[in-house]
C-alpha cells in the first residue's frame, strides 16, 4: 500500500511540475511582450517631447540654407565666375558671349544636325533632324569645332541623340535644295579659374531676407501648433507607463517549482531503493 501511495505521489508531483513549468513559460512570454510595449510607448512619448524642437531646428536650418548661410538684409561679397556661351555652325556663323555670374552646376549644352533634303518617289522631300544634349565637362569644345568644320557625325563625339525626327516637306526653296547637311552647336560652360568678388545685388539680398522671414514665421507657427508639448511632463508619463506595464512576479512560481522538483527527486530516489531491495 505504501509503495502504491508513493507511486501515485510521484505521478502527482510530475504533473504539478509540468503545470508549473508551463505557467512559468507563459508568464515569461507575457513579460517579454509587456517589456516591448513599455519600451515602444516610452520611445513614443520621448518623440512627443522632442518633436517640436526637431521641427523648429529643421526649419531654422532651412531658413539658413535658403539665404545661403548669410545675414539677411546685409549685403555680402559674392564670388562670380565667368560664364561662356559659344554658338557656331558649319556655315561659318559664330557667336560668343560671356558674363560674370554666381557659380552653379554644369548646365546642358546642345547641338543639332540636319541631313540634306532628299526627294523621294512620292515627290516629297525628306531629311532627318537629330538633337543632342550634353554637359560641357563631358565633351570638349575643340572636338565639337573640328566635327562641325569637317561635317563629322556627332554621334561619335557626343553619343546617342536626345531625340531624332524625320521632317517632310512638299516643296523647298532653291536655297534649301542647294544646302548640304546643317550642324549647329550651343556650348555653355563656366571658367572657375576666371572669377571676381563683387558685392551682392540688392534684389538678391532682399530676396534672401524675405525667404528668411517667411521660414522664420513658419517656424513660429509650427512651435505654436505644438505649444501643448511645452507643458508635456515626460517623466510623469514614463512613470505611469512603468506602473501600468509591471511584469509578472515569477519568483514564487520558480521557488515552488524548485521545491516540487526537490521533493520529486527525493521520492523517486526512495522508490528506486525500495524496488532494488535496499
Amino acid at each position: 500500500m505504501g509503495k502504491r501511495n508513493k507511486t501515485v505521489l510521484v505521478e502527482h508531483l510530475s504533473d504539478e511540475i509540468s503545470d508549473l513549468e508551463d505557467r512559468v513559460k507563459i508568464y515569461k512570454k507575457a513579460n517579454e511582450r509587456y517589456e516591448r510595449i513599455r519600451k515602444v510607448k516610452i520611445f513614443g512619448n520621448f518623440l512627443r517631447l522632442v518633436l517640436p524642437y526637431i521641427a523648429c531646428i529643421g526649419l531654422a536650418f532651412g531658413a539658413s540654407y535658403g539665404i545661403g548661410g548669410d545675414i539677411p538684409f546685409y549685403p555680402q561679397d559674392v564670388l562670380k565666375v565667368n560664364h561662356h556661351v559659344e554658338e557656331f555652325d558649319n556655315r561659318g556663323s559664330v557667336n560668343s558671349e560671356s558674363e560674370f555670374r554666381e557659380a552653379f552646376s554644369d548646365t546642358d549644352s546642345s547641338a543639332a544636325y540636319y541631313t540634306k533634303w532628299e526627294l523621294k518617289a512620292d515627290n516629297r522631300y525628306y531629311r532627318f533632324r537629330k538633337v543632342y544634349k550634353f554637359k560641357s565637362k563631358e565633351v570638349s569644345l575643340g572636338a565639337l569645332r573640328n566635327a562641325v568644320a569637317n561635317n563629322t557625325d556627332l554621334d561619335s563625339i557626343i553619343g546617342n541623340p536626345f531625340n531624332s525626327k524625320m521632317e517632310i516637306k512638299d516643296s523647298l526653296t532653291e536655297e534649301d535644295l542647294a544646302n548640304d547637311g546643317y550642324m549647329t552647336v550651343t556650348y555653355k560652360y563656366q571658367d572657375e579659374k576666371d572669377f571676381i568678388v563683387a558685392p551682392e545685388e540688392t534684389a538678391s539680398n532682399i530676396g534672401r531676407g524675405v525667404i528668411f522671414i517667411l521660414v522664420s514665421g513658419l517656424n513660429m507657427l509650427v512651435y505654436s501648433f505644438f505649444s501643448d508639448f511645452s507643458t508635456y511632463d515626460y517623466l510623469k508619463e514614463k512613470d505611469e507607463i512603468n506602473r501600468y506595464y509591471v511584469p509578472n512576479d515569477l519568483s514564487y512560481l520558480e521557488k515552488e517549482l524548485e521545491e516540487k522538483k526537490l521533493v520529486y527527486a527525493n521520492t523517486s530516489e526512495k522508490e528506486q531503493l525500495i524496488s532494488n531491495g535496499k
